[in-house]
């Protein structure tokens, strides 16, 4: 099930539901990237319902339980992260190419400005106001999005760094971030070993971590003090 389809059917559901049940299906929406990979015990905390609730609203939706729920969560999300498979599925449905690749960049949009949450967006601007300096890192093409975001706080007047790939590896480079420095790492997948070690070693040395990626199951997350 493609994710456009997934949400309209959760969507349509919804609607019916009771508050508690729709409350559950409102996160998933919110949050698909996320809840995509927690255990149902941890929805379960977070939403501060049981498990057996959430088991319940998989069949109101038409899934035979929560396992079956998160997988198609899952393969709606890793499919929106690869744009092979995307495209042979196109090619292999003999579908309008431009048309398509149109229609899933919309809706990737759509899936991003769903996941962004005002609290998160205060948060974001309150540690770089309040950051020493502020360090933009980004390998491969994650580093495109860091360079976009280093050449914005620049305009605004904000000191940073840009950290990528160059004459020195970004292990070296997180040396020089210290406590009062925020570094805001971006990273798409494939997920690199030395951008993890690298914000293991800013975070060690009390730098605040921002992180900007696919899921929440990015390697970087885990040294996050807060998550996109």
């Amino acid at each position: 099930m493609e994710s456009l389809e997934l949400q309209a059917m959760l969507r349509e559901k919804m609607e019916k539901m009771p508050t508690k049940a729709r409350r559950v299906v409102e996160y998933l929406l919110s949050n698909t990237r996320e809840a995509a990979f927690l255990s149902i015990g941890e929805v379960a905390d977070k939403l501060e319902v049981s498990k057996a609730q959430l088991v319940r609203v998989s069949r109101m939706v038409g899934f035979q339980g929560y396992a079956d729920l998160k997988n198609s969560l899952q393969n709606t999300v890793l499919e929106q992260v690869n744009p092979s498979a995307l495209l042979g599925k196109i090619m292999k449905n003999r579908q309008d190419l431009p048309g398509e690749i149109l229609r899933l960049e919309h809706a990737n949009l759509d899936d991003t400005w769903n996941q962004l949450k005002p609290k998160d967006i205060v948060a974001f601007c309150g540690m770089v106001k309040k950051a020493n300096m502020v360090y933009c890192m980004g390998w491969g093409i994650s580093s495109i999005l860091a360079e976009a975001l280093y050449t914005r706080l620049l305009e605004m007047g904000i000191r940073g760094v840009l950290m990528k790939r160059g004459s020195l590896a970004l292990i070296e480079q997180a040396r020089t971030v210290t406590k009062g420095d925020l570094i805001v790492v971006c990273e798409l997948p494939s997920y690199v070993i030395e951008v993890t070690e690298s914000i293991q070693k800013a975070a060690a040395n009390g730098a605040t971590v921002i992180t900007i990626t696919d899921s929440p199951a990015a390697p970087v997350c885990q040294y996050s003090d807060l998550s996109f």
